[in-house]
This record gives C-alpha cells, sequence and structure tokens, in this order.
C-alpha cells in the first residue's frame, strides 16, 4: 500500500513527466504502484490542491477509455 504524500508525489511526477498525456486512475494507479481505490483519492486531492491539475472528461493515453481523469491545466 503507497502513503499519502510520497503517492500524491507520484501522482504529479507521471503526469508532468508525460505531459500532455493524462490517464485514468486504474492506468495511473499501474504507473504509480497504488490500488485503483489509493491512486484515485490521491489524484483528486492532486487536482482540489494545486491550481495547474484539473479533473475532467478525457480520452485515457493508457486504456484509450473517454472517462474521468487527472490532467494538467
Amino acid at each position: 500500500m503507497a502513503c499519502g504524500a510520497a503517492l500524491e508525489d507520484r501522482v504529479v511526477h507521471v503526469l508532468h513527466s508525460d505531459r500532455p498525456h493524462a490517464y485514468c486512475d486504474g492506468c495511473l494507479a499501474l504507473r504509480v504502484h497504488a490500488t485503483l481505490e489509493e491512486a484515485r483519492r490521491a489524484a483528486e486531492r492532486v487536482a482540489a490542491e494545486a491550481a495547474s491539475f484539473d479533473r475532467r472528461l478525457r480520452a485515457c493515453h493508457g486504456c484509450g477509455r473517454t472517462l474521468q481523469l487527472t490532467c494538467l491545466r
């Protein structure tokens, strides 16, 4: 299991590193080595607390599904 701030840092790192691509919570979980629920909570916290991130409906670069995901603005 991953832990709070360190997990959020990994989420931010992945999203910055893979810009302009964005990932759904499931694909993000695989990239940050966390469970789906841990990745979802971390992504939601990042989007709520960091002005440069947003949660929106968009195609995931990893799986191609269109759903709510976290991305850079």
